[in-house]
Parts: structure tokens; sequence; C-alpha cells
């Protein structure tokens, strides 16, 4: 018996039943066994502290969520204009010409994008898909997910890349929840990039402190950014 069974019965402090006992020889047994319970009971207090954050965390992602009962057209325009900014492919100035081109693995981060984009008023035939996998993946199965999240077919997808195993790299994403990195690509869009740019910095411009900061485009001439 373990010192809290024993106190359980007799009722007595730990350190009485430590004085009483320390002479006491325990077997290899009875080692293994009492390192066994600890061990469980290790365990099951990990598993009680777990289910007792998942459920707070649940609940506060409840509660967020139930602040945000719909989304305004101005708020998924400022939504994919920062979401943009992040993942999003910026020109430069030594490539001013680049497409627009969105990239994330995050399914909800694809529809947000898909979602921004047509509220501009692009449509599928506007957009290339082109995935970025893993070689030990499934690329069947990762192309059929990206299909029904995007509602295009596989067919429309653009030859799939694959990133070289590493072994001695320790992935985590490697099991069913991995579907690869999806990008979405607008044609002909290199003024709409340059559109974002002025978007993000005028959004920026209107918080406290952002007027500080020096726009990027030509100060001499206005610009009024086009929000739906």
């Amino acid at each position: 018996m373990s010192y809290k069974q024993i106190r359980g019965v007799l009722g007595v402090s730990k350190s009485s039943l430590s004085l009483w006992l320390r002479d006491v020889l325990l077997t290899d047994e009875q080692r293994e066994e009492l390192a066994r319970r600890k061990s469980e009971n290790g365990r099951r207090r990990a598993e009680a502290n777990r289910a007792l954050r998942v459920a707070r965390e649940a609940k506060i992602r409840r509660e967020a969520a139930s602040q945000v009962p719909a989304i305004a057209e101005s708020e998924l325009f400022v939504a994919g204009v920062v979401a943009y900014r992040a993942e999003g492919a910026k020109q430069k100035a030594w490539d001013s010409s680049r497409q627009v081109a969105f990239a994330n693995s995050d399914p909800k981060m694809i529809i947000l994008f898909m979602s921004f984009l047509k509220l501009l008023g692009y449509e599928k035939a506007d957009m290339s898909l082109w995935l970025a996998i893993h070689e030990s993946a499934d690329e069947r199965r990762a192309l059929r997910f990206w299909s029904n999240i995007t509602g295009m077919p596989v067919e429309s997808f653009w030859k799939t890349t694959f990133k070289r195993h590493n072994p001695k790299t320790v992935r985590k994403n490697t099991r069913e929840a991995y579907h690869g990195c999806l990008t979405i690509r607008v044609k002909r869009s290199s003024d709409f990039n340059r559109r974002l740019d002025g978007w993000f910095q005028a959004i920026v411009a209107r918080l406290p402190g952002g007027s500080q900061l020096d726009l990027k485009f030509d100060q001499k001439t206005e610009v009024t950014p086009e929000v739906p």
C-alpha cells in the first residue's frame, strides 16, 4: 500500500507514517508497483488538466465567435487587405510588376482571401491554384481537399511543387491534417497588387500614430482608396 492509502485507513499524518515506516524495506516488486501507480496517477492528473484546459479554451473561442454575428463588406475588405499584407507576395523596388499571389496552409485563410477576391469582382476564372507539399505526403488527397475548399476542379491546378524530405527534420505536420500549402494567383494583377499596397497604407494612416509614417506612393498625388 502507498502512504496515501495507509493514511486513508488510519487517518494519521504523513509525518507520523514516515516515522513509523522508515525502517520498513520494500521489495523490488513493491517499488515497481509504487512507481507504476505514481506514473499512472500523474498521467490521470495530466489528462484531467488537459481536459480542463481544452474546455476553457473552447469556451473562450465560443464567446469570441459570438461577438462577430455577421461580417460586413467593409470588414471583409479590411480583413482581406491585412491578410494579403501578411501572407501575400508584395511588389519590390526591383520587381514592381509582381502579380497578386496569396499562399497559406490554413483553409480558413484561403476561404477568407477567396471571399475577398469575390467581393472585389474577381471570378474563379481569374485565379490559378498551385499546391506545394512535402514529397512524403499524399498529393492526391491534398488536391481533393483544396478542390473542395476552393470549389475549383483538380484539373485546373498548376503542377504540384514537391518539397524534398529532410530526414534530420522532425516534422509534426505529417498526418491527415496536413494538406500542404496552397497559393492563389490572380491573373494580370500587377495594378491590383499596387492597389492592395495603397489600401493597406491608407488603413494604417487612419490609425493613431499611422499618419506619422511616410507613405510609399508619390506624395504629390492624392490617392483615394477604392473601398467597396
